[in-house]
């Protein structure tokens, strides 16, 4: 990323950020193996897809001369859901099946499209010997999916929880003149209700969700779709996130990654997965993009 106000390179001295992948200098970002064409890309939304380009919004875009943006995932980075998640699928598990697995079997699948987590949930309980089925896998899958909205809906509001620092963060950032975007396998319905719970829909330019994208985390194509919109080189962005799934979206696209200390994802986990940065709190993104 080139030097100035767009540069994932430029560090602060504070321990609050941690450096973790040393050769991050040497990586190949946005080549052509990392990188998918556009003709790959999920079909163009309309430009109503993208209700996050608003008057506030436009003065930014036209002081970033570099094109630098960062991105950020929604559950468990920008909003607390963590609570919300853990019971809805405690609820759904217990209604379909009579028993729940620990915490940290939901943990794994978080940062994934749910029916990709709702199938490996029940191929592991199967394994296992505790799910049984009586239908065919397709109708037991769309069943736990009805199940699990149906909770989420109706718990949304008072499980969620804001994040410290998460608005003052954003707008410093986007006063340094960045542009914003959020990349979420969250459902549009779901994911703007999560965003507008805490006011903080009006610093994205762009938002990318479950429903825009043909494939999903850990594949790059939804990071790919928020750079192709925002005209965004991989070079010139970053991409923040709680789970080891956004960490490889973001190294497969070619963007700087930071992972989010402050999620449910266990740190081994995540400096497995070898991000660029691994940080405590979202306030240290501004010791990092200068």
């Amino acid at each position: 990323m080139t030097r100035g106000r767009g540069d994932t390179g430029t560090r602060g001295k504070n321990d609050a950020e941690t450096r973790v992948n040393s050769d991050a200098e040497t990586r190949g970002r946005g080549g052509a193996a990392n990188r998918l064409s556009p003709s790959h890309l999920c079909v163009p939304a309309s430009s109503s897809s993208f209700p996050f380009a608003s008057s506030k919004a436009s003065p930014r875009l036209k002081r970033v001369s570099q094109n630098s943006c960062i991105l950020f995932d929604l559950d468990g980075t920008l909003v607390d859901t963590t609570d919300l998640i853990l019971t809805c699928f405690r609820c759904t598990w217990d209604e379909a099946f009579g028993y729940c697995p620990p915490d940290t079997d939901f943990i794994d699948t978080f940062g994934i499209l749910l029916t990709e987590a709702l199938e490996l949930l029940v191929a592991a309980g199967i394994a296992q010997g505790k799910i049984e089925l009586t239908q065919e896998r397709g109708l037991l899958i769309n069943r736990l999916l009805e199940l699990y909205r149906k909770f989420n809906m109706s718990l949304h509001d008072q499980l969620i929880r804001p994040f410290e620092e998460v608005p003052e963060t954003l707008s410093k950032l986007a006063e340094r003149g960045y542009r914003l975007g959020v990349v979420t396998s969250k459902r549009r319905l779901t994911a703007i209700r999560s965003l507008d719970a805490f006011s903080l829909r009006e610093f994205f330019d762009v938002a990318i969700f479950a429903d825009d994208c043909q494939r999903h985390k850990p594949h790059p194509e939804p990071v790919l779709r928020a750079l192709d919109y925002l005209q965004c080189a991989p070079a010139q962005a970053a991409y923040v996130g709680d789970t080891s799934h956004d960490v490889a979206a973001g190294r497969a696209a070619g963007v700087r990654t930071v992972a989010a200390l402050w999620g449910p994802f266990p740190r081994t986990s995540l400096e497995a997965a070898k991000p660029d940065y691994l940080i405590p709190s979202i306030s240290s993104l501004l010791e990092i993009f200068r």
